[in-house]
């Protein structure tokens, strides 16, 4: 996982949205900032990579809120 990246989407400036690729344990770390254990937030990329799912910041979040779907 470490050379792995996770894709974003910002509305900037008129509402276009811009995509970015940010390095995963970039994200990683900012979701445990938020109170969430590196062990969780490493288990829900995991199975999401492990399905195929697209890593994206608010699935993850969404999986570490309301459980793996």
């Amino acid at each position: 996982m470490a050379n792995a990246c996770i894709s974003g989407a910002l509305l900037q400036g008129g509402g276009q949205p811009q995509t970015h690729t940010v390095p995963l344990e970039k994200v990683i770390d900012d979701i445990v900032n938020m109170g969430f254990s590196r062990h969780e937030v490493r288990g829900v990329v995991t199975k999401l990579m492990e399905s195929g799912q697209s890593i994206d910041l608010n699935i993850v979040l969404d999986r570490l809120m309301n459980g793996m779907r």
